[in-house]
Order: C-alpha cells, then structure tokens, then sequence
C-alpha cells in the first residue's frame, strides 16, 4: 500500500474541511489497513480518553472510530447542561403575577379592588383655580426635573396641586417618568396629596408601575403614602401592579413579598389596607 505525502495546499484544503474525517471502506477489510486509518487520524484520537464500550470491544470496526471521533468533537457542545433541551423545559416556569401574589397572601375577601372612578370622597378634586395653574412652564419644570424652580414656585404661592381638566396631574406626569426626587418634593414639600385620578381611573401608583424599568423606591414611597391604591383600579378594571411588565414579574413578587410584613389589611365597608 503507498501512502502519499501531502503538500502544504493539500493540508490546507484539509484543515479547512469542516466535515469530521472519516475511513475509506477499503480501509475497514483488515486489521492493518484499520492501523493505517488510525494513524492517519493523528495524535488527537489517541491522546483523548476512548469510551469504555469501545476500548472493550475487540472487533472495532471503521464505524466504530468515525462513532468515537464524531463523539469527541461534539463533547464540547454538551459541556454546557444548559443545551439540554430535556432540562430547559423542565426548569422553565411562568411567574406568579404581583396582583395574584397578593391575592394569594390575603386572600379575595380582604384584597378586594374597588373602582376608582366610584370611590366617593377619597380622592382630590381639583378647582378650577388648579386646573389653570396647569401650564407650559410648571409642566416643563417637572419635565426637566428641575426642582429648583418647582420650589421657586411653591415658595411664590403657586399651587403645584393642580391638573389639566382630564385630571392628569403633575405627581401623575412624575410617576409616569419614574422621577422620585420629583415625587418626593411634591408631597413633602409642596403638599401635594397622592390621592389623585384621571377620568380614566388612574392613580399615581398605576403610573409609578407603568415605568419601562421597575421603580422600587418610587412604589414602596406611594404605598406608604397612601396604601389604600393597592386596591384601586382603572377605568379598565386593572389594579396598579397589572400594570407591570411580564419579564419584571418575579422581581416584583420578590419586592412585595420582602414587604409583605409591613402591609397590614382590614376588610371593612371600604376595604381599605394600611401600610405599618
């Protein structure tokens, strides 16, 4: 049997082969042409480690080799446990949304959700001396998050309680911007109250959970505000944490369940929930 040196082009041709190298058939009739096939594999079929069931068979066949070298190359593809599909299903779970979180913890009766457009005497009406305070320039300081002016107004006597006549109010535009510094100044400075919705039933809290990230210190900062939003909902009949996105889910499972000692609920003709 000649074996044919190959040259540089050929080895070149060779290595960019993406095809695991494989025996002729006239190799696997006898023993030494199958000796042959060995060596011309090289070095890395001998150095890495052979199964137990080939190693122990005494009649390895051609198949049998192109079986273990096919079986070497892919070994780096199921290093990784993460590739198995049989794994990624079974470890794969929907969440618990945050509205059936709390539902779960304080059961239908307690965590009942009201309406908020059928909420009497709870919520800020605003005059018509707010609804005109509502302009360009007070809109444009809490857009730019500059408190600095907001404080310049409110020490002037201008109202920062106001809205337009949809009842889109400032602390509404803040939340829905997920400005915190924002928030806090309004309601600790300025006094502005949270108890505030839209004609469309929204609070604060629906804004504060709308937010493209999640806002924790902004949410925790309205639910000790005033609790009682937990169990208000929309036009739509949606509470506010319906309002948080799928992905951020657990995150917000973990954030009210971290928190679930400080809610404290009390079903009454209101049903109402305090914060403690």
């Amino acid at each position: 049997m000649t074996i044919t040196t190959s040259t540089d082009s050929d080895v070149s041709s060779v290595r960019k082969r993406s095809r695991p190298i494989t025996v002729r058939p006239t190799l696997q009739k006898d023993r030494a042409g199958l000796d042959l096939a060995k060596q011309s594999i090289g070095n890395n079929c001998n150095q890495r480690p052979i199964s137990r069931a080939s190693s122990d068979s005494s009649t390895t066949s051609g198949r049998g080799i192109r079986q273990i070298v096919g079986q070497q190359q892919k070994q780096p593809h199921h290093h990784n446990n993460s590739f198995c599909p049989t794994e990624s299903v079974t470890t794969s779970t929907t969440p618990i949304s945050p509205q059936s979180y709390l539902i779960s913890v304080f059961g239908n009766e307690s965590f009942c959700v009201r309406p908020t457009l059928q909420v009497q005497d709870f919520f800020v009406q605003h005059t018509q001396e707010q609804i005109n305070a509502y302009d360009m320039e007070v809109i444009r300081a809490v857009r730019s998050q500059d408190i600095d002016q907001l404080r310049s107004m409110h020490k002037a006597g201008r109202t920062l309680q106001c809205a337009n006549r949809f009842g889109e109010s400032l602390i509404h535009m803040a939340c829905r911007r997920g400005f915190t510094d924002v928030v806090r100044f309004l309601v600790d400075e300025a006094n502005v109250s949270v108890k505030v919705r839209d004609d469309y039933g929204r609070t604060p809290l629906h804004d504060a959970c709308w937010t493209c990230e999640p806002n924790e210190e902004l949410v925790e900062f309205l639910m000790l505000q005033c609790p009682e939003l937990l169990l208000m909902s929309d036009k739509r009949g949606n509470a506010p944490f319906e309002y948080v996105r799928t992905e951020h889910w657990a995150r917000w499972v973990a954030f009210l369940s971290e928190r679930r000692g400080k809610i404290c609920l009390s079903h009454t003709s209101t049903c109402m929930v305090t914060v403690g």
